[in-house]
Parts: structure tokens; sequence; C-alpha cells
């Protein structure tokens, strides 16, 4: 074998071992990243996307605030990303986004504030291909931190309990009595609403729906009316009016506000002392009664880049199955909800539970009234000529 052979066959190993097997698409996967400095999981399910992928641009501009609406560029592959599990890097703050299929998503921030190259999109979360959760370098050390500091509390609580024997046997009885608690069968015909704040137990569907006769009218802001649903629950077979039920939305298209017109925008309820049983329920707050929501918070559709606009995931009202026989829906007839006529005590909507929509002009923008229309209003309607 000639020298000249057995050096191509030398060079050939040592080139390889220096590239390595997977270095060509390192390289294209760091090119197309940009050089953020964060650790990367796999090649082929990148950890952050580099702001110079992203265009935005403003959307919509009012007062404090402005919506800007971006989309990450083609040449990024979206296919094997979450898109609901995802924050956006601005100016030192990470914000929560939702990406639709196309790669765009809208995002409130101040007036002043831009969106540019230095946003950096971050992938929360990620499965390997075993099916494990996995981070990006950072959020492990912080999660290994916390769960680290969690154990030694446990083991520093065990030792104290076992130097006290009583304790333990106290412990035990409590926590055993709380399990049975937890798991005891909720009652089917519960019909009270706890004192605030309220609970997350109050019913919100029933296979055995009582006929509530609940009705729900929605209104402009001209006081015009939109669209009405007689006899909701028995259509729908639920006690729940879900404001992101694609099935309502079909059916009854103005029934419900297009919210994502907004910029921000905030809800008001009335009239909530008259109908105790039903349970408002914003995101992942109860409301009801005199436990009501805070009528100035800002809300948008888009996600929250300012501490005072609150993303809205989810708005809905929730009746108890119970209010036909307790009467905890207030009764009232179509014509005097619609006609706003004045309640015995000055409510409007003839004392109906109502829900307002305020822009962020804080004008009104839209109005749902909901009652059970079993009642009449005639004697109010005599008592107000």
């Amino acid at each position: 074998m000639s020298p000249q052979f057995l050096f191509l066959i030398f060079s050939s190993l040592a080139l390889s071992f220096a590239c390595g097997p997977g270095s060509t698409s390192n390289l294209r996967q760091e090119a197309l990243l940009g050089d953020t400095g964060e650790e990367e999981i796999t090649a082929e399910r990148p950890t952050v996307i580099a702001g110079s992928h992203l265009a935005c641009s403003d959307r919509s501009s009012q007062g404090l605030f402005k919506k800007v609406y971006c989309r990450i560029s083609e040449d990024i592959d979206l296919s094997n990303i979450d898109l609901e599990n995802l924050t956006i890097r601005v100016n030192d703050r990470q914000i929560p986004i939702t990406i639709n299929s196309e790669g765009e998503f809208e995002i409130v921030v101040a007036q002043e504030e831009q969106i540019d190259s230095d946003a950096i999109i971050v992938m929360e979360e990620e499965e390997d291909e075993s099916g494990k959760r996995s981070r990006s370098k950072s959020d492990n050390d912080s999660e290994n931190d916390a769960a680290q500091e969690e154990e030694e509390q446990e083991e520093e609580a065990a030792a104290e309990g076992n130097d006290n024997p009583d304790n333990n046997s106290e412990d035990a009885s409590s926590e055993n009595d709380a399990m049975e608690a937890a798991n005891a069968p909720a009652a089917e015909d519960a019909a009270e609403l706890p004192s605030a704040p309220l609970s997350a137990d109050f019913p919100t569907q029933s296979k055995e729906l009582k006929d509530l006769d609940i009705n729900v009218i929605s209104f402009d802001k001209d006081n015009k009316v939109l669209e009405s649903i007689d006899d909701f629950d028995g259509e729908y077979k639920t006690n729940t009016f879900d404001f992101n039920d694609k099935d309502i939305d079909k059916d009854y298209k103005d029934i419900l506000p297009d919210l994502s017109k907004l910029i921000t925008f905030r809800i008001e309820t009335h009239n909530t002392s008259l109908s105790k049983g039903v349970v408002f329920k914003i995101n992942d707050g109860l409301f009801g009664d005199t436990y009501l929501p805070d009528p100035t918070q800002l809300y948008s559709t888009a996600a929250s880049g300012h501490p005072e606009v609150t993303t809205l995931e989810s708005l809905m009202f929730i009746v108890s199955p119970q209010a036909a026989v307790d009467q905890s829906l207030h009764e009232s007839s179509e014509d005097c909800v619609e006609d706003n006529v004045t309640g015995l005590q000055g409510e409007t909507r003839d004392g109906a539970l109502t829900i307002k929509i305020y822009d962020e002009n804080d004008e009104l923008y839209w109005e749902m009234s909901v009652y059970s229309d079993n009642g009449d209003c005639k004697d109010y309607r005599d008592k107000n000529k």
C-alpha cells in the first residue's frame, strides 16, 4: 500500500472525527436561529427562535396601549412546536403567547414599546422521543433548585414529627379527614352559592337538568337587539354559557361580541344580587352575587405585554341546576328586558342579570342580559309609566 494512499485514509478519518456526525445540521440550525446563547435540546426541535425571523407591525393603537401583529417567517418549521406553550422575550420580560398554525400572534404592549429583532421566542417545554418533558438549561436549573429545596423542607418536617409521636397521629387523622371530604360524592341537589370567595365546587353541569328556561339577549352599543336565545338550557342541554363555544357562535352568529377587534376592554356585571344562582367565570376566577369582578380591570384577547392588562382566556356564566326551584335566576319577560324597563328597586333591564363590555375608550361596546322567562313585568311597567 502506497504512502500516498495511507495519507488519504488517515486524513479522511481525522476530518470525520473533527466534524462529528451532526455537524452539518448543527451549523445550519445555528445559522437559522442566530447566536442566542440558549441551550438547544435537539437540532430538529429548537428551544429558541431569534427575533430576526419575526415580522411585527402595529395593528391598532389607542390611549396607553397598542395591539401588535406578528408573524414568524416561513423558513421556521412549526410542525414540531407546541404553539400554545410559548413565551416571547421583550425588554427582559417573558410574555406567554399562543401562535396559530400560520405562525401568527398578537400582543398588547405600551404605546412606546417596539417588538423588533431583539425579541426571542422561547419554547417553554418540549417532549423528547421517550415522551419526557425537557426545558432550556436555565429553566431546568431553577426547577432542580426548587425541587431540592422542597425535598429538604420535607425531610426537616419529617424529622421534627418523629420527635413528637402525638403530632404524627393528629396530622395523620387530619389528613385522612381531608381525603375523605375531598372524595365524598357531591350532593346532586347542591343549590346554594358558597360565601365569597366563591368555590370551584359549584355545579357547572347536570345530567338531569330541570327546566331552567334560561333566556339570553345581546345588545349593541346603541341598545339595538343583536340576537336572542330562548330556552338556552333546553336547546344545548347545559347550564353553562361559554363565550368561546363555537356551536353557539355558529348557531347564533350575533349573540357573542367580537372582542378581538378591541385593543383592551373591561367587564361590568349588574343586578347580580337578584340572580344569586349564577356564577361568572373569568379565566380562573369565580364571581357572583356580591363577590364581583373588578370593573376597572383591563383585558385583551391578545397576549398581554403589560402588567395592567390581563389576557382573557375564558369567559362564561353558569346557572345553578336548582335555579328553577329556588328562583335564584331573576324572572322577567323578553319585552321588558328589551325595552329596558326599570325594576322595582331601580334596576336596569327589569333586574335581569346583565354583562357589559366597555372598549379602550371606555364606551359601551356590547351588552348581554340573562333571565328566566317565567315572570311578568306588567306591574313594573304600570308602576313606571
